[in-house]
């Protein structure tokens, strides 16, 4: 996740493949450029606090030169300066305070999919209610709009423009 080098492995029966996939996006260094965002969709979000915290154990076990780059960094932060998530229908993972927590609403964003099988369309904003309802609107809002405002820079009438 950090530097020129990816450790694959297995999660939850996930090959290493598939899971090294999103991984591989998120190829940071110190150098790379406070603005410079790395967004994987469709890979949902709750394998990525146990990867953050492995690579943090990683860190405070054998020092922030484990990597091909020395970290100025902890690992969460290089996630929260750099990285977006995006997850479908995921309430065991965005339900959770653990997750939401950990990682942080700023960057988790919310995704229909469509037109694709997984999508939640036509029911994307029960789907949303159901998932999202109990939250806070100003947590709610990141999700679901924010965040991809953010990340994409974009200017919105009445929002940030």
């Amino acid at each position: 996740i950090f530097g020129t080098n990816v450790i694959s492995f297995t999660y939850r029966n996930v090959s290493a493949i598939s899971i090294s996939m999103p991984v591989k996006m998120f190829i940071v260094t110190p150098n790379t450029p406070r603005g410079r965002k790395r967004c994987t969709a469709e890979n949902g979000t709750d394998w990525l606090p146990w990867w953050i915290q492995r690579m943090t154990d990683l860190t405070k076990r054998r020092g922030r030169n484990t990597f091909p780059t020395k970290l100025s960094l902890a690992p969460i932060d290089y996630y929260r300066r750099h990285m977006f998530v995006t997850y479908i229908d995921e309430p065991d993972s965005i339900q959770s305070e653990l997750v939401r927590h950990r990682l942080g609403v700023g960057n988790i964003m919310w995704s229909s999919d469509y037109p694709h099988a997984a999508s939640t369309w036509p029911h994307s904003r029960k789907v949303i209610a159901e998932e999202l309802g109990h939250l806070p609107k100003p947590v709610i809002d990141k999700v679901v709009r924010d965040n991809v405002i953010k990340l994409y820079d974009l200017k919105v009438e009445g929002i940030n423009a």
